[in-house]
């Protein structure tokens, strides 16, 4: 079951390459936000990193399962903490594109070049601010979905145990009612021994 957990990054990364959609946004991310992008792509890779070292080793301990989790969560409300600080970064650069175009040369010609060159920045800075934000958003959701399943990794060793500890008791059962029914045949065995040696 947490193999699907897998499955969800291998989408990720097929999505890259045969969804153009993906492709748009995360090239647009890039040249955009080249720092944020690149941050963001560590960040989704990290836990995936840790949960490889864990299934390397069969590291399947409840101290493994508190990191996995701990790190998963972070590293996704860090990814959003980073789509925001984008956004604000952007918005920050769209008003001051527009400030930056109210004053200048009272030649009207100039001004309007001037207002033209500042709706294309504030444009560029709105594109920052929103892909910045939803790089965030799905690095954090695909994060969590990962994390979901690979908890599973943790459940299938704990039923085990909870399988072997079944047994275990089952067996001490038998092997008390197999000593009940010695002890019966015994008792059994003693009185018809006495009961030959009366008659003879």
């Amino acid at each position: 079951m947490y193999y699907i957990g897998f499955v969800f990054y291998a989408l990720a990364f097929a999505s890259y390459f045969f969804v153009n959609e993906v492709y748009e946004i995360i090239n647009q991310s890039y040249l955009l936000a080249q720092v944020l992008t690149l941050i963001m792509g560590g960040i989704y890779l990290y836990p995936l990193i840790i949960f490889l070292f864990i299934c390397v080793f069969s590291v399947k301990t409840e101290n493994a399962k508190k990191i996995i989790d701990s790190q998963t969560k972070l590293a996704a409300s860090v990814s959003v903490s980073l789509g925001l600080i984008g956004t604000f970064q952007g918005l920050t650069a769209m008003v001051s594109s527009i400030a930056k175009s109210m004053g200048g040369s009272s030649d009207m010609a100039e001004k309007m070049n001037s207002m033209l060159n500042a709706i294309s920045a504030a444009l560029s800075a709105m594109s920052y601010a929103f892909l910045t934000s939803i790089l965030g958003v799905a690095v954090s959701v695909l994060l969590m979905l990962s994390l979901n399943f690979w908890k599973f990794y943790f459940k299938e060793r704990n039923s085990g145990l909870s399988v072997n500890r079944q047994c275990r008791n089952i067996h001490v059962q038998f092997d008390k009612n197999a000593l009940e029914t010695l002890s019966k045949i015994d008792d059994h065995l003693t009185s018809l021994n006495y009961f030959l040696k009366k008659q003879s």
